[in-house]
């Protein structure tokens, strides 16, 4: 998650669309969970707007003088916002974890968990580590991700496309990052991600799995939307129901996943590239 301080840093590329698609989003992340900065982001948009209609009023538009005006202002918003935010810790820890990860567990049955999780993911991702101050659920959580990302009949590309869509809908970067990570070593390049998170229906898949992108995007968007068309598109593509499932499970728990790792304020690890 970014902090306030690189929020700030980013508002005027930000606000001017010259971020990158996924900067854009870690962006909007933040500013959904910290209200300093959306007040900070909303008084810089306002400066923006009275400097274009200041530029449409000139006869003769001098940029630098316009160029000044903005930093003026942005800086000016920056002292005021250092200066209202300063004292409050609250805000200060909003980007701190709402609850620690286990580093070195001293129960074997988590160390065993830990042990199986290195051996397919190479380490242990900060939401294990949170799990594990409940080895029962760190279990269950572990042995659901495990048996479907890992097994069943889809290929694990595609579950790693469904976990991207799914949680860039629900607005949860570090799951969006991870599967970046595992697309692009399944061949992805970073157009074909843009793509994906920009129109499903337009990435490399076939038929039959943007059909079942589609179904799932719409499940967790909103479970109370009759599934019947997409079902017969679904089943129209050649989908079986061991597929239709799988699918939908993958959606599931990481939509389960994004609301922990979002309200716990799960980091991403600062080792995964």
């Amino acid at each position: 998650m970014l902090t306030c301080r690189e929020v700030t840093t980013l508002a005027s590329d930000f606000l001017d669309g010259d971020l990158s698609l996924f900067r854009r989003m870690r962006v909007r992340f933040h500013l959904a969970r910290c209200s300093g900065c959306a007040e900070f982001l909303a008084g810089l948009r306002v400066a923006d707007q009275r400097a274009d209609r200041l530029r449409q009023s000139m006869v003769r538009p001098e940029p630098e003088l316009l160029d000044r005006l903005k930093s003026s202002v942005s800086a000016g918003l920056s002292e005021e916002k250092a200066w209202s935010v300063g004292p409050r810790s609250d805000l200060e820890a909003s980007n701190e974890p709402l609850i620690e990860g286990v580093d070195e567990p001293s129960d074997e049955r988590v160390r065993r968990i830990f042990e199986d999780i290195r051996q397919k993911e190479g380490f242990v991702p900060n939401l294990f580590r949170a799990y594990a101050h409940q080895p029962d659920v760190l279990e269950y959580n572990w042995q659901r991700e495990k048996s479907l990302m890992y097994g069943g009949v889809l290929g694990e590309a595609f579950k790693s496309a469904i976990v991207v869509v799914v949680s860039a809908d629900n607005g949860c970067g570090y799951c969006v990052h991870h599967h970046q990570v595992a697309l692009q070593s399944a061949g992805f390049s970073q157009d074909e991600f843009t793509a994906l998170l920009s129109n499903p229906e337009g990435s490399r898949f076939t038929g039959r799995e943007k059909a079942l992108l589609a179904l799932v995007r719409q499940a967790n968007r909103d479970p109370h939307e009759p599934a019947d068309a997409l079902l017969a598109r679904v089943r129209a593509e050649g989908a079986t129901d061991a597929e239709i499932i799988e699918a939908m499970s993958v959606m599931e728990l990481y939509s389960s996943w994004n609301k922990f790792l979002d309200v716990m304020r799960i980091p991403l690890e600062t080792d995964v590239s």
